[in-house]
Protein backbone atom coordinates (compact mmCIF):
# COMPACT_ATOMS: atom_id res chain seq x y z
CA UNK A 1 0.00 0.00 0.00
CA UNK A 2 1.33 3.45 -0.66
CA UNK A 3 1.87 5.87 2.28
CA UNK A 4 -1.16 7.90 1.11
CA UNK A 5 -3.42 5.12 2.04
CA UNK A 6 -2.42 5.96 5.93
CA UNK A 7 -3.06 8.27 8.31
CA UNK A 8 -1.07 8.97 11.08
CA UNK A 9 -2.19 11.97 13.60
CA UNK A 10 0.13 13.42 15.98
CA UNK A 11 -2.16 14.18 19.33
CA UNK A 12 -1.34 17.32 20.75
CA UNK A 13 -2.31 16.75 24.31
CA UNK A 14 0.55 14.17 25.80
CA UNK A 15 2.68 14.08 22.44
CA UNK A 16 1.25 10.54 22.02
CA UNK A 17 0.88 9.26 18.16
CA UNK A 18 -1.54 7.34 17.23
CA UNK A 19 -1.29 3.86 15.01
CA UNK A 20 -1.66 3.94 11.73
CA UNK A 21 -5.27 3.53 9.97
CA UNK A 22 -5.68 2.04 6.83
CA UNK A 23 -8.74 4.27 4.68
CA UNK A 24 -11.91 3.18 4.71
CA UNK A 25 -12.53 1.74 1.46
CA UNK A 26 -15.49 2.82 -0.75
CA UNK A 27 -17.17 -0.75 -0.78
CA UNK A 28 -16.07 -1.24 3.00
CA UNK A 29 -14.05 -4.40 2.13
CA UNK A 30 -11.34 -3.62 4.85
CA UNK A 31 -13.71 -3.10 7.05
CA UNK A 32 -12.64 -5.77 9.86
CA UNK A 33 -9.26 -4.56 9.73
CA UNK A 34 -10.18 -0.72 9.86
CA UNK A 35 -12.51 -1.37 12.64
CA UNK A 36 -9.70 -3.27 14.68
CA UNK A 37 -6.65 -0.65 14.32
CA UNK A 38 -9.44 2.43 14.34
CA UNK A 39 -10.38 1.12 17.90
CA UNK A 40 -7.04 0.26 19.00
CA UNK A 41 -5.29 3.38 18.13
CA UNK A 42 -8.30 5.67 19.60
CA UNK A 43 -7.83 3.35 22.68
CA UNK A 44 -4.13 3.24 23.20
CA UNK A 45 -5.05 7.24 23.73
CA UNK A 46 -7.66 6.87 26.56
CA UNK A 47 -10.41 8.23 23.88
CA UNK A 48 -12.79 5.62 23.66
CA UNK A 49 -15.11 7.37 25.52
CA UNK A 50 -15.39 9.63 23.17
CA UNK A 51 -16.24 7.41 20.20
CA UNK A 52 -18.57 5.52 22.45
CA UNK A 53 -21.02 8.91 23.10
CA UNK A 54 -20.16 8.48 27.04
CA UNK A 55 -17.73 11.24 26.96
CA UNK A 56 -19.24 14.48 28.63
CA UNK A 57 -18.23 18.11 28.41
CA UNK A 58 -17.87 19.80 32.24
CA UNK A 59 -21.01 21.16 33.92
CA UNK A 60 -20.67 25.14 33.17
CA UNK A 61 -20.73 27.09 36.00
CA UNK A 62 -24.22 28.44 37.44
CA UNK A 63 -24.66 32.40 37.42
CA UNK A 64 -26.43 33.76 40.22
CA UNK A 65 -29.11 35.93 39.82
CA UNK A 66 -26.70 39.13 39.12
CA UNK A 67 -25.53 37.14 36.70
CA UNK A 68 -21.89 36.11 38.06
CA UNK A 69 -20.58 32.95 37.65
CA UNK A 70 -20.48 30.51 40.97
CA UNK A 71 -18.81 27.36 42.10
CA UNK A 72 -21.22 24.60 42.89
CA UNK A 73 -20.85 25.51 46.73
CA UNK A 74 -22.19 28.67 45.88
CA UNK A 75 -19.57 31.01 46.39
CA UNK A 76 -18.57 33.15 43.63
CA UNK A 77 -16.31 32.24 41.07
CA UNK A 78 -13.16 33.66 40.81
CA UNK A 79 -11.16 34.16 37.74
CA UNK A 80 -8.96 31.18 38.35
CA UNK A 81 -12.21 29.25 38.86
CA UNK A 82 -13.66 30.60 35.34
CA UNK A 83 -10.33 29.76 33.75
CA UNK A 84 -10.02 25.97 34.73
CA UNK A 85 -13.50 25.58 33.82
CA UNK A 86 -12.52 26.65 30.37
CA UNK A 87 -9.49 24.88 30.16
CA UNK A 88 -11.68 21.58 31.30
CA UNK A 89 -13.98 22.80 27.90
CA UNK A 90 -10.81 23.15 25.52
CA UNK A 91 -9.54 20.00 26.66
CA UNK A 92 -13.27 18.02 26.01
CA UNK A 93 -13.44 19.54 23.05
CA UNK A 94 -9.97 18.72 22.06
CA UNK A 95 -10.52 14.93 22.71
CA UNK A 96 -12.92 14.70 20.89
CA UNK A 97 -11.49 16.54 17.60
CA UNK A 98 -8.63 14.10 17.83
CA UNK A 99 -11.04 11.08 17.40
CA UNK A 100 -13.24 12.82 14.74
CA UNK A 101 -9.82 13.96 12.86
CA UNK A 102 -8.50 10.09 12.98
CA UNK A 103 -11.22 9.09 11.43
CA UNK A 104 -11.95 11.38 8.84
CA UNK A 105 -8.40 11.13 8.02
CA UNK A 106 -8.96 7.41 7.21
CA UNK A 107 -12.26 7.37 5.49
CA UNK A 108 -12.44 7.90 1.81
CA UNK A 109 -14.04 10.64 0.50
CA UNK A 110 -16.75 8.88 -0.65
CA UNK A 111 -17.30 7.34 2.48
CA UNK A 112 -16.74 10.28 4.41
CA UNK A 113 -19.96 12.02 2.43
CA UNK A 114 -22.02 9.08 2.72
CA UNK A 115 -20.91 9.67 6.69
CA UNK A 116 -21.95 13.20 6.92
CA UNK A 117 -25.05 12.76 4.47
CA UNK A 118 -26.73 10.63 7.24
CA UNK A 119 -26.79 13.67 9.51
CA UNK A 120 -24.55 12.17 12.57
CA UNK A 121 -20.81 13.90 11.05
CA UNK A 122 -21.12 16.39 14.06
CA UNK A 123 -19.98 13.82 16.57
CA UNK A 124 -17.48 11.22 16.63
CA UNK A 125 -19.60 8.67 18.24
CA UNK A 126 -22.16 9.73 15.16
CA UNK A 127 -19.78 9.34 12.72
CA UNK A 128 -18.78 5.90 14.57
CA UNK A 129 -22.52 4.80 14.82
CA UNK A 130 -23.35 5.65 10.60
CA UNK A 131 -20.11 3.33 10.34
CA UNK A 132 -20.98 0.35 11.76
CA UNK A 133 -24.55 0.89 10.93
CA UNK A 134 -23.28 0.94 7.48
CA UNK A 135 -21.69 -2.57 7.93
CA UNK A 136 -24.78 -4.55 9.30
Amino acid sequence: MSPTNFSEITLAAGGVTTASVPKLKDDSSNWGAYKTRMLASVAACGLMRYLSGTARPPRPLKLNTDGAPVKPNGSLADEDDVEEYEMKVNSHIQKHTIVMQQMVASMSDMMLARTQASGKANTAAGMWEELMHRQN
